[in-house]
């Protein structure tokens, strides 16, 4: 019997070695997300705090979940998961990412800027407009490039229905993950409720935050979501 030969791997059609190069350091960097620990609980000292990349990920279903037909859902989706894009930490400019693909992880955090950290609205989105400059360096000539540093400013302007939707997702997901950690560890988190009436406008969401806050005067039951949830899971 004719032995087989190994299938060889095709060689790449459009994308030369070093853009396969950049394309992998990128997708590392992304990586980092699921590491990075949101400011705002590392603050109140929430135990095993949600990451960035947990936070993206629940916006993104969020995003799929609307019934307004007059929303994109596919654009909202990738604002879901676009707009933290420049949270990245990276060793050079004083521990922000400011310059290229350095090694020396740190753990500031651009885009998870709190009012606790005394940085100014207006240089918070200098540190972002440099990250998103060194994604952009990364992923040259593609049209990814475009499209995130696109997506980007369209959620930081918010002046397209889906962005200001998007906006309206990301704090009713705060609202969600505070209600767990209450109910989970026995915390108070109100401050992060704070406006949460007038900041969530969209009909939709509106409906849920009223079944959220009535949730949220009741206690945890064994049966609830939130006290049943698997700690962990295999890989």
């Amino acid at each position: 019997m004719e032995q087989q030969q190994p299938i060889a791997a095709p060689a790449p059609a459009s994308i030369a070695a070093p853009a396969a190069s950049s394309l992998l350091d990128f997708m590392c960097l992304m990586g980092k997300l699921k590491h990075l620990k949101r400011t705002g609980w590392v603050r109140h000292n929430v135990s095993a705090p949600e990451c960035i990349a947990d936070h993206m990920y629940r916006m993104g279903i969020m995003a799929m979940l609307f019934a307004d037909s007059s929303l994109n859902k596919e654009r909202m989706v990738k604002l879901a998961l676009l707009s933290p894009c420049p949270s990245l930490p990276c060793h050079g400019g004083g521990g922000w990412l400011a310059g290229g693909w350095v090694g020396g992880w740190v753990t500031a955090i651009v885009g998870d800027i709190t009012p606790h950290c005394g940085v100014t609205k207006d240089e918070k989105y200098r540190l972002e407009h440099e990250a998103m400059g060194t994604i952009r360096a990364m992923l040259a000539g593609l049209p990814a490039a475009d499209e995130f540093e696109e997506l980007w400013l369209e959620y930081e302007k918010g002046e397209t229905p889906e962005a200001r939707v998007v906006g309206q997702i990301d704090k009713f997901d705060m609202y969600l993950q505070a209600h767990e950690y209450e109910a989970s560890q026995g915390l108070d988190l109100s401050e992060f409720f704070r406006g949460a009436e007038t900041t969530v406008q969209h009909p939709e969401m509106r409906q849920w935050l009223a079944e959220l806050l009535a949730r949220r005067q009741q206690p945890p039951s064994a049966s609830s979501p939130v006290a049943s949830a698997p700690a962990s899971t295999s890989p």
